[in-house]
């Protein structure tokens, strides 16, 4: 854990240190996440949701005099831990704890509507690993996740407040549905029936 934390204030560090080339902008941020998951494997539990934060960067470069064309991407030093409390005939005290890490990758493109407020578009990418179940029953076992992408919608609102960029992002999953993942199979697929997340944060750009 603390070398994630090590890694991520490193990774602010160097892109701080960065110089701008040509007209890209390069935007160190820093951002609390809300996300929330919508099981597939069960319907009736549509509450399991966490915030966590985020360390990253946005490039941007101008396409015309309003449009620029944007790459940026998110690392979560602490990941995501997701809890999630079931009860059924068979298991009625049974809480599932869901642990996984996780980056995300966007491309898209901004607008600008007014002189220092941009708005964009984009298709955005998640990277989980080391995703596994932990269960609060000790009859059972934790249960391990293979690696895998999720893609998804992603739409943004920045304001720049002299050198400083306020930004809010909502991302929605474009993997409705899926394939349930049945708990006695292990390495298999950690499916969601909708994920969404609410991105809010703030950044210096460096040679705005």
């Amino acid at each position: 854990m603390n070398n994630k934390i090590v890694f991520c204030v490193i990774l602010l560090i160097m892109i701080s240190s960065t110089i701008s080339l040509g007209q890209v902008v390069l935007t160190p941020k820093v951002s609390a996440n809300h996300n929330y998951y919508y099981w597939n494997s069960n319907p009736a539990i549509e509450y399991p949701q966490k915030w966590t934060w985020g360390i990253g960067a946005t490039a941007r470069i101008p396409l015309s005099k309003k449009l620029y064309g944007q790459f940026s991407f998110t690392v979560y030093p602490l990941g995501l831990k997701i809890i999630d409390e079931r009860s059924n005939v068979h298991t009625p005290d049974l809480t599932v704890t869901t642990y996984t890490d996780i980056f995300d990758i966007k491309f898209g493109v901004d607008y600008k509507l007014y002189s220092n407020t941009l708005l964009g578009v984009g298709i955005e990418m998640e990277q989980y690993f080391n995703s596994k179940d932990s269960y609060s029953l000790i009859s059972l076992d934790d249960r391990v996740y293979v690696n895998q992408k999720y893609f998804g919608f992603e739409l943004s609102l920045t304001q720049w407040i002299g050198k400083v960029e306020l930004f809010a992002d909502v991302f929605v999953g474009l993997h409705e549905g899926g394939i349930v993942s049945y708990p006695q199979l292990s390495n298999g697929e950690l499916v969601f029936f909708s994920h969404k997340k609410l991105q809010l944060g703030v950044g210096i750009p460096i040679g705005k």
